[in-house]
C-alpha cells in the first residue's frame, strides 16, 4: 500500500517495543525506534496495514508461538556469528572445562551434553560439535555426547539445519577443521554429515518458562552475544533459568565483550587464562 505512514511514532514504538518484551524479553531502547521501524516496515505492506499502530493490535490478536510471531522475530533478530569465534572459548572447554567435567562423571554415565543458546544459524553448535569429535580420540574417548542448537528465529534454524556456509563464515576454521568437517562446492562450505549428526536444532524462547523446563541436564552452555539483547531484569530471570539447566558443576561461557557485573546471579564466576567462565555449584556448597 502507497498510503502506509512513513514513520513510527514514538508511542506506536513503545506500543510494539513493550509487547515484543512481553513476548520475549527482548528490549530496545529508545534509539532503537528507526530499527524497527525499517525492519518492520515491509510487513506493514505485505498485510495491506495502515500504521505501526494497525500492527500492533494485530499482534496483540495473535497467541504466543503463532506463525506472525515467528515472522516479526525472524525480521528483528539480526545474526552476526561465524565458525570458531572468540577461539579463547573453545580452547578453555577443551582444555580446562571438560577435562574437569569428565573427572567428576567418571564413575557415572559416559555421556556430555552441550547447548548453545541463541545459536543463530548455527557455526557455534557446528564448532562445539567439531571440538567434540576431535576430543573423542583423546579425553572423550568412549564417551558419548550431543549438542542442542536453540534459537528464537526460525529462519535462522532452518539455516543451520541445511548447513551450509559462505567462505567468509569459515574464515577462522583451523586448517585440520576445514579438512576433516568441511566440503567444499562451488564456493559452498558444507558441514560433514559426521558433525550434523552430533546436533540438533529446536525453537527455544529463553524467556519462556514453559520452553525452558524442557531445556535440562546440560554440562555446558554456551551463551555468547544474547543476553546484549535483555533488559537487567530480563537477564536475570534468562540466568536463573539457564542455571537450572546446568548439572552442578557445570559452566555457562558468555561473550568476550559481556560481563554479568552488577547481576543478581546464582553462578560463581571462574577465572581462566583469557576469559572468565560461570559455573554452577552446589547452592548450600557455594554458600
Amino acid at each position: 500500500m502507497e498510503d502506509i505512514r512513513a514513520f513510527m511514532s514514538q508511542r506506536e514504538f513503545q506500543l510494539l517495543r513493550d509487547l515484543i518484551y512481553k513476548e520475549s524479553g527482548l528490549y530496545f531502547a529508545d534509539g532503537k525506534r528507526y530499527f524497527l521501524e525499517i525492519h518492520l516496515r515491509p510487513r506493514l505492506k505485505e498485510l495491506g496495514l495502515e500504521s505501526f499502530e494497525d500492527y500492533y493490535r494485530y499482534l496483540l490478536n495473535r497467541p504466543p508461538g503463532d506463525k506472525e510471531w515467528m515472522r516479526l522475530f525472524d525480521k528483528i533478530t539480526i545474526p552476526e556469528t561465524f565458525f570458531f569465534r572468540d577461539p579463547r572459548h573453545f580452547e578453555v572447554l577443551k582444555d580446562e572445562v571438560i577435562p574437569e567435567i569428565t573427572a567428576r562423571k567418571k564413575y557415572g554415565i559416559k555421556r556430555l551434553s552441550l547447548w548453545s543458546a541463541g545459536c543463530a544459524t548455527g557455526e557455534e553448535a557446528y564448532t562445539l560439535a567439531m571440538i567434540l569429535l576431535e576430543e573423542s580420540q583423546v579425553s572423550l574417548k568412549g564417551w558419548s555426547f550431543k549438542v542442542i542448537g536453540s534459537d528464537i528465529s526460525m529462519t535462522a534454524l532452518q539455516k543451520a539445519k541445511e548447513g551450509a556456509y559462505s567462505e567468509y563464515s569459515v574464515r577462522y576454521v583451523p586448517d585440520l577443521y576445514m579438512k576433516k568437517y568441511f566440503i567444499e562446492v562451488k564456493g559452498i562450505y558444507y558441514v560433514s554429515n559426521d558433525v550434523r549428526r552430533c546436533v540438533d536444532f529446536l525453537r527455544v524462547n529463553l524467556s519462556s518458562d514453559e520452553e525452558m523446563r524442557r531445556m535440562r541436564y546440560f554440562d555446558v552452555i554456551f551463551c555468547r552475544n544474547v543476553l546484549i539483547y535483555f533488559d537487567k531484569k530480563s537477564k536475570e530471570k534468562v540466568l536463573e533459568r539457564l542455571y537450572e539447566s546446568l548439572n552442578t558443576g557445570g559452566y555457562l561461557f558468555i561473550g568476550s565483550t559481556e560481563t554479568l557485573f552488577g547481576i543478581d546471579t546464582p553462578f560463581k564466576g571462574v577465572r581462566f587464562p583469557g576469559c572468565t567462565a560461570y559455573k554452577k555449584e552446589d547452592r548450600d556448597y557455594a554458600s
